[in-house]
């Protein structure tokens, strides 16, 4: 997603040039007519790359409020271009000091209702590499009260270096998840115990502790790329019946249990509990043996050096 908030964030470079080249047309008449491009620009580049940025978080909310935006901001062109040829200064005056107003008040009043219905934007929720070492110094400082040896270096590391230590408890672990990740309307709520054991009878399975207490107390959170299965919303793409059937379809063999998709392959549980990577395209043998061990070895440490 770096490269799609990389253009929002050009747009947004736009609209500020262009913003500058309006006020600059007060005395330059064509940068003021340059300006509006470059404004238009921005805020069609930003609010595309946005648009898209909200698809893939499943944030539903800001297709239908940019889509709307977008419909309306053509009938402001054609209404500026139709005053411009009959009163040039006054529709200058109203696109430097009216038009920015407008764009900056619709696209802070998106924010504030996203913010309602979202909370925040997990993209601005990311901080420095440092601030993420130290907070997982300060849970690995809690492990050692409780007489867990240390194991991270006293010496601050480059991001590639960033690694969660071994010693982290499960606990620990959702911890970690809690402040990092953030939830999404898609997946509802937390399962009860009840449609936890009606899930593992439907499937004919047991699902390890680990697992289950991922999904009693953690399963409602996202973080990175990988999204994993659900279990309260039989209509979500990511309902884990939904995902056996597709991971079913594309060949992975009947004893694995998959519960994420990564890029069309799966993390699966294997018959003793492991969890294995199963590609439909080559093969692999990366194995993890309990689903915490998954957790801190792939899924937090690839989320935590990507937010780097």
């Amino acid at each position: 997603m770096s490269m799609l908030e990389d253009t929002r964030n050009a747009g947004v470079r736009l609209l500020v040039i262009g913003f500058t080249l309006l006020l600059a047309g007060w005395i330059i008449p064509t940068a003021g007519i340059v300006g509006f491009v470059f404004m238009f620009a921005g805020v069609v580049v930003a609010g595309a790359a946005q648009l898209v940025l909200a698809v893939l978080q499943r944030r539903w909310f800001w297709p239908f409020y940019i889509l709307s935006g977008f419909l309306v901001m053509p009938q402001w062109l054609f209404t500026w271009m139709r005053l411009r040829q009959e009163e040039p200064n006054l529709v200058l005056g109203t696109v430097t000091l009216v038009v920015p107003l407008v764009l900056i008040g619709w696209w802070m009043l998106g924010e504030f209702i996203g913010r309602l219905l979202y909370g925040a934007d997990p993209v601005k929720q990311r901080r420095s590499w440092r601030e993420q070492l130290q907070e997982v110094r300060s849970i690995v400082a809690q492990g050692e009260n409780a007489g867990l040896p240390r194991r991270l270096p006293d010496a601050p590391r480059p991001p590639p270096s960033l690694r969660l230590d071994a010693a982290l408890t499960l606990d620990q672990l959702f911890t970690l998840l809690r402040r990092h990740g953030s939830k999404t309307p898609e997946l509802r709520r937390l399962p009860t115990e009840a449609e936890i054991a009606d899930m593992e009878a439907a499937l004919g399975v047991h699902f390890t502790p680990d697992y289950r207490r991922y999904l009693r107390e953690v399963s409602h959170l996202v973080l990175g790329d990988y999204v994993l299965a659900t279990i309260t919303d039989a209509q979500a793409p990511t309902h884990l019946p939904r995902l056996i059937e597709a991971a079913r379809h594309r060949g992975l063999p009947e004893p694995l249990l998959p519960f994420c998709e990564a890029n069309g392959d799966y993390f699966c549980f294997n018959a003793r509990g492991e969890i294995e990577y199963w590609s439909a395209v080559s093969a692999t043998n990366e194995r993890w043996p309990r689903f915490a061990d998954w957790m801190r070895q792939t899924w937090l440490r690839d989320a935590l050096e990507e937010a780097a």
